[in-house]
C-alpha cells in the first residue's frame, strides 16, 4: 500500500495535465497509489510531487499539511528471543518471557503513523519468534508502512521465510548477526546457532534478498575474523560490519579487545577486502567505513544543532512501548524515564520533557560540561561523538565521548582511508 498527502495547494491550475490532476486528487491520505486504478506513470508523478516538497508519504489516514516530526523508526515488536547471547543489550530471554498482543502491536503502528512514521525497521529479540509476525506484517502493509530491514539471527529462517515477505510485495533488506566462524554458537548460547544462521543467510541470499552481517567481537573470536571474512565472501553477504559491543546487558561483563588489539586485526581484514576488489560493502567499528558510490564528508560543526539527528528521524521503540533516542538506552540508568508509547499518544510521548532533553542535547551542551572539547584541533570532525556512548562509557550524557576521542587524537581513521587512497579502485 501507498498512501500520500498533498501539502499545499499551489498546484491549483487550469493548466495541469489530466494525469497530474488524477493523482493531485488521491494524494488524500486514504487513497493507495498501488492498487490497478494508478499506473507507473501516476505512482512517478506522486514520487516527483514528494521530491519537490509538494506532497509526503504517508501511512494510512495521517492528517494534517505537514509530515510528522518522524520519518520512521527502529522497532523491537517482541523482546523474546530464541538464543542466549552474552552481549544481548535487553538481556533476552529471561527478562522478556512473553510474545506481545498483536492488538497491542497494532496500537503502537498507528501511534507512530500518527508521528510522520513511515519506514519501520524491525527487531526483536528475536523477530521471527514472534508466531504472529504474518498477521502483523498485513496490518503493517495495509497501513501504508515500509518495511525497510529486518535485524535477526536468522536461525529461524525457513525455506518458507522469503515467501512470507515477497508474497506481500515487501522486500527488506535483511541484518544478520553472525560472531564468527567456530565461535558463534558460544557466543549465541545454543550449540547449532552457528549451522543455523549460516543456513538462513544462504536462504535469503539465494531468494534474492539484500543480505548484510554484523560480527561481534571479544577477546576469543577476534583471531578468527580472516576465516569469517572468507567465510563471508563465499556466503556473497551485501553488507559486513565488525565491531566490538558496547557495555551494556549482557556485555557488560565481556572481555572485550583493546582498540590496539581490534585494528590490528582490522588492517589485516581491509587488505585482504581490497586485494579481492572490495567484494561487499565494509564497515570496521568506527574506523572505516565503504560503500560503493558513496563519497566520505564531513558535516560542518554547528554547536548549536543536536548532536544526533539519526535519533530524531528514526527513534527507537523498545518491546516495552519506551520511545527512546537509540536501543543504547534500553538498559542505561534513565531508561525508565522514557516515555511510554503504549500508554499515551504520540504528540505527549514525543514531547514529553525527559525525551525531548535528550535528544536535544548540543555540542554547546557537552562543551559546557567538558570544556576541555572547546580547545580539541578534532572538534569539528568529531562534533563531540556519541551521546549513548558517553553516557556508557563516561557515566553521563554530556560527557566527552571516550571512543571517539581516542581514535581520533591517535588518528587512527585516517590510517585506513589512506590505505583505500594508496590502492586506488
Amino acid at each position: 500500500m501507498r498512501y500520500y498527502y498533498l501539502k499545499t495547494n499551489a498546484c491549483d491550475s487550469e493548466n495541469l495535465s489530466a494525469d497530474l490532476r488524477y493523482v493531485l486528487d488521491a494524494m488524500d491520505g486514504y487513497t493507495n497509489l498501488n492498487s490497478s486504478a494508478f499506473l507507473p506513470k501516476h505512482r512517478a508523478i506522486a514520487e516527483e510531487l514528494c521530491r519537490r516538497g509538494a506532497a509526503f508519504r504517508c501511512a494510512r489516514g495521517f492528517r494534517g499539511t505537514s509530515p510528522g516530526p518522524i520519518r520512521g523508526a527502529y522497532w523491537a515488536i517482541t523482546g523474546f528471543c530464541n538464543l542466549r547471547c552474552t552481549h544481548c543489550y535487553m538481556s533476552s530471554p529471561v527478562n522478556h518471557p512473553k510474545p506481545p498482543e498483536l492488538k497491542r502491536l497494532m496500537t503502537l503502528a498507528d501511534r507512530l503513523a500518527s508521528g510522520g512514521a513511515v519506514e519501520l525497521i524491525l527487531t526483536g529479540g528475536e523477530v521471527f519468534s514472534y508466531q504472529q509476525l504474518p498477521e502483523l506484517l498485513d496490518y503493517l502493509e495495509e497501513s501504508g508502512f515500509y518495511v525497510s530491514n529486518i535485524l535477526t539471527n536468522a536461525t529461524l529462517v525457513t525455506e518458507s521465510t522469503p515467501a512470507l515477505f515477497t508474497d506481500r510485495d515487501m522486500f527488506p533488506r535483511f541484518h544478520v548477526s553472525f560472531d564468527g566462524v567456530g565461535h558463534h554458537s558460544r557466543f549465541r548460547g545454543v550449540m547449532d546457532a552457528e549451522e543455523r544462521t549460516l543456513r538462513g543467510i544462504r536462504i535469503l541470499k539465494d531468494a534474492g534478498f539484500h543480505v548484510g552481517v554484523n560480527t561481534s567481537i571479544d577477546a576469543a573470536n577476534l583471531t578468527s575474523l580472516p576465516a569469517t571474512y572468507e567465510c563471508m565472501k563465499e556466503l556473497g553477504v551485501d553488507e559486513w560490519g565488525v565491531a566490538r559491543p558496547l557495555r551494556f546487558g549482557c556485555a557488560k561483563g565481556m572481555s572485550i579487545p583493546s582498540t590496539d588489539a581490534f585494528a590490528a586485526v582490522c588492517t589485516d581484514l581491509q587488505e585482504r577486502w581490497l586485494a579481492d576488489g572490495r567484494p561487499m560493502t565494509l564497515g570496521l567499528e568506527g574506523l572505516y567505513s565503504y560503500r560503493p558510490g558513496a563519497v566520505r564528508t564531513i558535516r560542518p560543526f554547528d554547536g548549536n544543532q543536536p548532536s544526533c539527528w539519526e535519533c530524531r528521524d528514526y527513534p527507537y521503540l523498545s518491546d516495552k512501548g519506551l520511545l527512546m533516542p537509540c536501543s543504547a538506552y534500553t538498559d542505561s540508568p534513565v531508561s525508565d524515564s522514557f516515555p511510554d508509547l503504549s500508554a499515551m499518544e504520540f504528540e505527549d510521548a514525543w514531547n514529553s520533557e525527559f525525551l525531548q532533553k535528550v535528544m536535544s542535547i548540543t555540542p554547546e551542551d557537552v562543551m559546557a560540561h567538558s570544556p576541555e572539547c572547546r580547545t580539541c584541533e578534532y572538534l569539528s570532525e568529531c562534533k563531540t561523538g556519541c551521546r549513548a556512548s558517553a553516557l556508557i562509557n563516561a557515566g553521563s550524557v554530556y560527557a566527552a565521548d571516550p571512543y571517539n576521542c581516542e581514535i581520533l587524537k591517535r588518528q587512527m581513521q585516517k590510517q585506513y582511508y589512506q590505505r583505500e587512497k594508496e590502492h586506488g579502485e
